[in-house]
């Protein structure tokens, strides 16, 4: 979480979508670990990067296997609507 505030680099990304979607570990509980090692986290900070995530980020990661762009993009949206939407 801290990494990608902080740096902003596709592999970053890559982190937060294969923990949270590949893994489903849970965004929320991740941003709340975050926020005891690190002020200053907040789920519309994060929502507001994940929701900038272009095809070109998807082309810059050092991929061990790639997920399709259009599935990586789409889930990443998804994880921002989670965080930002109320439902």
């Amino acid at each position: 979480m801290t990494a990608l505030l902080d740096r902003d680099e596709p592999k970053d990304l890559a982190d937060i979508w294969g923990f949270c979607c590949q893994k489903n570990l849970s965004l929320r509980a991740a941003i709340t670990d975050a926020q005891s090692k690190a002020a200053g986290i907040f789920p519309a900070d994060l929502g507001r990067v994940l929701c900038s995530v272009q095809k070109e980020d998807w082309g810059l990661i050092r991929w061990i296997q790639a997920p399709p762009a259009e599935t990586f993009i789409s889930q990443l949206y998804q994880l921002e609507e989670s965080l930002l939407l109320i439902k």
